[in-house]
């Protein structure tokens, strides 16, 4: 018998260990033999190597989403797929866990991670109080929030995220594990590409009644431009900033940027109506993640932030929509006037 009549015979055999074909009970039953499987490996790995961040992220991740999958909750990956409901809470089938204590067992890889080094895993502190909570526990009290390792920082702590975190210590169907990882890791490079330009810290700094301010911030690879207007009783100043990657890494490791060019000029008070209408149209209550929308690594991300009578707001996104391409174009256009 020729070899591809052979494979074509054994096809059948073969579709059902990799999952196609079954039902979905069967496939329930692969996913938690799978996970357990999975979760002996990695205990037998740090039982050889007590020193192993690697397996204790990893079985932390895999007993995480075990709680989040039993809770019917969704994963940080999918969540902009799906709609919450009004209390930013999410309903999905309720899974069959792999493990009869799977919010223990995460809790107690988080606090073995986070011991490790609490400045580097300090983003652990949320899924950390969410399983606290869930199980009815006291909070661990040298488990500090962010904040104590990162005093200054230029964003709150519940942007840059999909969640709804009005309530995120008590919502325990979103993926905070992930989900806070992302948001901080960008919020963290934006403030490093603020601070770069020499930039002040909007959020931080904020005081009640003070005057508008705008800022938008265009990353690309080794590119930044920054726009800010402020307006301080007289006309709106508007201030322009181009920055390049500097070619070699300084001494925290990190590649920084220098400003190249800097200028600034007065706008109109018609010129500023314009623009403030258009901000107005803009919603500020979905400050998006960083996504590459199908655009690719290189193509521009887009921070806008804004203080006003009604506080402090902050949006990012890879795919601007037409009110936000509008104002980039509007930016560029006053810009143009005075490079």
């Amino acid at each position: 018998m020729t070899r591809p009549k052979l494979l074509f015979l054994l096809l059948p055999l073969w579709l059902p260990l990799m999952g196609w074909g079954q039902s979905n009970e069967a496939q329930e039953v692969i996913r938690i033999w799978q996970t357990r499987d999975r979760a002996i490996e990695l205990r037998t790995r740090l039982s050889n190597d007590y020193h192993d961040t690697v397996a204790v992220e990893e079985l932390a991740r895999l007993y995480y989403y075990d709680y989040l999958d039993q809770n019917g909750g969704v994963r940080f990956a999918d969540a902009d797929r799906w709609e919450p409901d009004d209390h930013g809470r999410y309903d999905f089938p309720h899974l069959e866990p792999a493990f009869a204590n799977c919010a223990d067992s995460a809790l107690w890889y988080l606090l073995h991670l986070w011991s490790r080094n609490p400045e580097v895993y300090d983003y652990l502190y949320y899924p950390i109080v969410q399983l606290e909570n869930y199980l009815n526990l006291d909070h661990t009290a040298y488990i500090l929030p962010p904040e104590a390792y990162s005093p200054g920082r230029y964003f709150p702590d519940n942007y840059f995220t999909v969640f709804n975190l009005d309530d995120w210590q008590h919502n325990y169907t979103v993926d905070l594990l992930e989900g806070m990882k992302q948001a901080r890791d960008f919020a963290h490079m934006a403030a490093l590409r603020l601070a770069d330009m020499d930039e002040r810290d909007f959020h931080g700094t904020m005081q009640e009644g003070e005057a508008t301010h705008f800022r938008l911030l265009e990353s690309r690879l080794g590119v930044c431009r920054l726009y800010r207007i402020d307006l301080n009783g007289g006309l709106p100043t508007l201030y322009y900033k181009e920055a390049g990657m500097n070619p070699k890494p300084s001494l925290d490791g990190r590649y920084h940027y220098s400003v190249l060019k800097e200028a600034k000029r007065q706008i109109s008070r018609e010129q500023w109506q314009e623009f403030q209408r258009l901000l107005d149209s803009i919603d500020f209550d979905l400050p998006l993640p960083y996504s590459l929308c199908g655009i690719g690594t290189d193509g521009p991300t887009f921070l806008l932030e804004q203080i006003s009578t009604d506080g402090y707001k902050a949006r990012s996104t890879a795919c601007p929509d037409v009110l936000e391409q509008r104002l980039v174009a509007l930016l560029k256009k006053y810009v143009g006037r005075i490079r």
